[in-house]
């Protein structure tokens, strides 16, 4: 009789929740996820959905969240307005309504300059 040794499971590689690396791209918007975990593209895509106002998603290009840090990063679009104040808001909705699933949100403008950031209490 051979015994096989099994590897502990490991929710970040297993293939049931693995999107291998994939972007998706929902509303206009790429959504990323470090381990290409499918409870993580369903958190963003849900939170968006639900809690974003139209006028706010409508300025963001790309999502990534990044589970090992609990950190996401909004990316904007190229836009001639300031977008300062609506980057708040979404880092602010974004922040709120992922709780403790995301321990930081930072938003950047389309030239990767930090320009609006929420953090936990």
């Amino acid at each position: 009789m051979h015994i096989v040794a099994k590897e502990p499971f490991d929710p970040k590689k297993h293939p049931a929740v693995a999107q291998a690396d994939q972007s998706i791209r929902a509303f206009g918007i790429e959504f990323h996820s470090r381990y290409g975990v499918l409870a993580e593209y369903r958190m963003m895509i849900t939170a968006v959905e639900t809690w974003m106002p139209r006028g706010l998603f409508w300025h963001i290009e790309k999502i990534f969240f990044d589970s090992k840090s609990g950190s996401m990063m909004v990316t904007l679009k190229e836009r001639d307005c300031d977008l300062a104040e609506r980057a708040q808001q979404i880092a602010h909705i974004l922040k709120l309504h992922l709780g403790d699933a995301c321990a930081s949100v930072f938003v950047e403008d389309h030239l990767e300059q930090i320009i609006a950031e929420g953090r936990g209490a």
